[in-house]
């Protein structure tokens, strides 16, 4: 939809609809015929045919099952690797290309870390487009994992600054600029040649932002959120490139409407179930969940693999170090015997 006009109609034609501020396929088909009618001094069924073709040409090419289950395939072969070697395992090679991958947890558990070390791997590839909402993008943690967890690409400050440089971080601290930035999402994996799109995080704008207590409040935080997912899962398949977007947990104490019941989950003093924030719309629109949680008297946290359409129901140690995340193995092995249980204190 935002092919330019240029490339579809006449030169006079787009001449005088750029007159007009009419520049781009999006534009012209939001018109209203009498409208073009009048800015191209042209009868309707002129107008009618030029619609007909901007139309024909934005939308959607028809696909047998054939092609779409042998797109999907070969989306699922080819993964994105993590870098954690038993994660890695479990998910057959990394994370999918081709659709949204999330990573939950609560705060500082280090969500915002493993973005930046999938940031770091994916610029041996190509670039990223890095869009943060919490303002928590740190520059100096990325080159610290670079230089630690990927110390033989980067073995100089050439090497290092190339890499820095193709990571394009876009800061937006309204859902009306992620929104508009979104809009421009295709645009930017285009002129950037981007192999990575990172969104950190989904939840934070929406939570401040809407009010699931008011009358329609969820109704419309979902309506959003269901837009912005199908703008990301469409660049996913679209590009064969992975999204990677962050989300917050809450702890609920029904099995109610899970917005409606959220609390937080620093606060919680007794057993509960966990859950990750957004409700269950949103949770339909993720392929892959990953879920970081904190471990038992602070020994290690605990990384599970809560959705996936490869692995099952996992969970594993980790810690945090200059490198990043790093696989606790020792810990891995303990968590093992516990998985069964902790399974169902987990609402996916």
């Amino acid at each position: 939809m935002d092919l330019e006009l240029s490339r579809v109609l006449p030169s006079g034609v787009t001449d005088k609809l750029s007159d007009s501020g009419i520049n781009h396929c999006k534009d012209f088909l939001s018109r209203h015929p009498v409208e073009l009618m009048k800015y191209l001094s042209i009868p309707y069924l002129a107008v009618n045919k030029y619609i007909a073709d901007v139309s024909r040409i934005v939308a959607p090419k028809s696909q047998t099952a054939f092609e779409m289950y042998h797109a999907t395939c070969s989306h699922f072969r080819r993964v994105f690797p993590t870098h954690l070697q038993k994660l890695d395992t479990l998910l057959q090679g990394g994370i999918p290309v081709g659709c949204i991958t999330e990573i939950a947890g609560p705060p500082a558990i280090g969500k915002t870390q493993l973005c930046l070390q999938l940031s770091v791997a994916a610029t041996s590839h190509g670039s990223v487009v890095y869009i943060d909402t919490e303002g928590a993008f740190s520059a100096q943690r990325l080159m610290e994992i670079a230089t630690t967890r990927f110390n033989s690409r980067f073995k100089d400050s050439t090497s290092l600054l190339h890499m820095a440089s193709n990571i394009h971080v876009y800061t937006e601290m309204t859902c009306n600029d992620l929104m508009k930035r979104l809009d421009k999402l295709r645009q930017l994996v285009d002129t950037h040649s981007s192999k990575l799109v990172v969104v950190d995080s989904i939840a934070s704008l929406v939570r401040k932002e809407f009010d699931v207590r008011q009358k329609d409040g969820n109704a419309r935080r979902a309506a959003l959120l269901c837009k912005q997912a199908t703008i990301l899962k469409s660049i996913a398949e679209c590009y064969g490139i992975p999204i990677v977007v962050t989300n917050q947990i809450t702890g609920i104490v029904s099995h109610e409407d899970s917005d409606v019941n959220e609390f937080d989950y620093s606060d919680c003093e007794k057993e509960f179930m966990i859950t990750t924030a957004l409700g269950n719309t949103w949770s339909h629109c993720v392929n892959t969940r990953l879920l970081l949680t904190p471990g038992n008297e602070g020994c290690h946290h605990v990384i599970t693999v809560a959705k996936s359409p490869l692995a099952p129901f996992y969970q594993m140690a980790y810690n945090i170090d200059a490198k990043g995340l790093v696989m606790d193995w020792a810990g891995s092995t303990e968590l093992a015997s516990h998985t069964a249980r902790q399974e169902q204190m987990i609402m996916l």
